[in-house]
């Protein structure tokens, strides 16, 4: 599969409706793949209105898997000239609650205004808890989250702050030149409510008394996400056209596009670097010997023989059951479902056979826990998936999506991961899951690296 990031920047204001905004003021902190795949087909239409073929493998036929554009302003210049992945922040990261955000990194100008005390992830945490309600006694138990209830503040600074921990929400870039140092996004630095006049409905003309605000986006802010493609030949094409888009001038996205907002630059490469988040294998053995390491400390000997993984969501995830109602987790038998559905592609027969063979156990054992796949812990919510339809000019059906951030935490029946299974994760996360992934739906990390910073990053 071909990669293409994609940097884009804003020459004019631009929103786009947040789909929980009651009001209508706010706008979403990041551009959802529907927004960039439609106003790219719109500008196709334009630009190459007889290529009708061209039309069908860039919307039609799911070849192209449009991402989430996420923020990818920083304040470290290194970090925000860098073309790294840009990852929004899972739901049990935890940060101060006074002085919230990654520590300080190395190319950072110290600001005594904007004191940040760093970032931790809590899975560990939440799980060893969890799992210890009937193990432990209750000092034992809240010793795991005791811990970290209380900020201990910048380490260059003698006290401790004791500011409460609490969830931290947005989007983070890790350093490529040095993992242990990560960023969070800007965001509402480049915010701001801009006021419009009401339309008289039966004269066109400016209504007295109608003021209304819309949150919007400076010019200069920049998102980033990555393009995946079927083949080479694509990725070309579709690198043309991008730059056909870009000396148009006619590339808008978002809402307010007949006033002159959402203009925007589209910079573009191939994305060829093997980065610490495409090595699976070490991802997966890393965090399962994190695991391991505190499980022992708590002396849970049955854990000893488990194999830990994380399922992440990089964007919300559309699933439906057999009934055709949505879900709003993932348990065993989805993630089961889910790993066999990638082995149907597989030309090796063999491996496709041992792999439903594996799966099959495990689904028949899910009562014995010495020998099932089983959901450990998860931290998650729904969200609604609203839209417009531009062709039809109307609103999308409103689907209901696990949303984006959540985390799913499972274990297996061994002590190292089987090679079929390792395979068939391998590709749960390079094609995603769920439906409208060509839309930006539906992408997964496993065993996201984050999940390690059991300490304050």
């Amino acid at each position: 599969m071909k990669k293409i990031y994609i940097r884009l920047d804003t020459l004019s204001p631009l929103t786009v409706r947040a789909d929980h905004a009651h009001d209508g003021a706010e706008t979403a902190h990041y551009i959802p793949g529907t927004a960039l795949m439609g106003s790219l087909a719109a500008l196709h239409r334009a630009l190459r209105g007889t290529d009708e073929e061209q039309f069908r493998r860039f919307f039609l036929n799911g070849e192209i898997y449009y991402p989430y554009l996420y923020p990818a302003v920083f304040k470290d210049d290194g970090l925000h000239g860098q073309d790294s992945p840009v990852y929004p922040l899972p739901k049990t990261a935890q940060s101060c609650k006074r002085h919230p955000g990654f520590r300080p990194t190395s190319g950072t100008k110290k600001d005594e205004d904007e004191e940040t005390h760093g970032v931790r992830d809590s899975l560990l945490d939440r799980f060893l808890f969890t799992y210890g309600h009937d193990k432990l006694g209750r000092e034992g138990l809240l010793a795991t989250l005791r811990e970290h209830r209380r900020c201990k503040g910048d380490p260059e600074k003698q006290r401790p702050c004791q500011e409460p921990m609490d969830r931290l929400e947005g989007y983070y870039r890790r350093n490529l030149l040095d993992l242990k140092e990560a960023q969070t996004a800007q965001v509402k630095k480049y915010l701001y409510l801009h006021t419009y006049t009401g339309i008289h409905r039966a004269s066109g003309t400016v209504q007295d008394g109608i003021l209304y605000n819309r949150q919007v986006f400076k010019d200069g802010m920049r998102f980033w996400g990555m393009v995946q493609l079927a083949d080479e030949q694509l990725g070309k094409d579709f690198k043309k056209f991008l730059q056909d888009a870009n000396a148009s001038g006619m590339m808008h996205i978002g809402t307010g596009r007949t006033r002159g907002m959402g203009k925007v630059w589209v910079d573009f490469d191939d994305y060829e670097k093997e980065t610490y988040s495409e090595k699976i294998e070490k991802r997966l053995d890393e965090l399962n010997n994190c695991f391991q390491t505190h499980v022992k400390t708590y002396g849970f000997k049955e854990l000893e023989t488990r194999y830990f993984f994380a399922l992440t969501l990089h964007s919300p995830l559309i699933l439906a059951n057999d009934s055709l109602s949505y879900r709003g987790s993932l348990d065993e038998q989805t993630v089961a479902d889910l790993l066999g559905n990638r082995a149907r592609a597989w030309s090796d027969e063999e491996a496709k056979q041992r792999l439903c063979k594996k799966l099959e156990e495990l689904r028949a054992h899910l009562e014995d826990y010495s020998k099932s796949l089983k959901l450990e812990y998860y931290a998650a919510s729904i969200r609604r998936i609203t839209g417009w339809q531009d062709l039809w000019g109307m609103p999308r059906t409103n689907e209901l999506a696990i949303d984006t951030g959540s985390v799913f935490l499972f274990s297996l029946p061994a002590p190292a991961l089987d090679a079929d299974i390792l395979r068939a994760l391998y590709q749960l996360e390079a094609q995603g899951a769920g439906k409208r992934r060509a839309e930006g739906f539906g992408r997964i990390c496993v065993s996201d690296a984050f999940h390690q910073k059991v300490d304050v990053l």
